[in-house]
């Protein structure tokens, strides 16, 4: 466990795994969780570098700001990209 301990919050886990297909696998299927009644607020996300937190902080801030902006749109991050749909 990493963090600080809060009697609100439960603390990060970090998890290691040896194949990075496995991670792969993971990630992609982190959204099910979502859907569960059970695992709702577990949230999966890759390990990132601070440049990449950085680099990922402005983009989901733009995003933010175009759905603010324009409520019917669908804008989202992928692969460092902002997409809309």
């Amino acid at each position: 466990l990493i963090g600080e301990k809060t009697d609100n919050r439960p603390r990060p886990v970090i998890v290691t795994l040896e194949k990075r297909e496995t991670l792969l696998q993971l990630l992609r299927k982190a959204k099910q969780l979502r859907d569960s009644d059970k695992f709702s607020s577990v949230f999966l996300s890759p390990d990132l570098t601070p440049e990449e937190q950085r680099e990922r902080k402005t983009l989901v801030d733009t995003v933010k700001g175009l759905r603010r902006d324009n409520p019917n749109g669908r804008y989202w991050v992928s692969r460092g990209v902002i997409k809309c749909g």
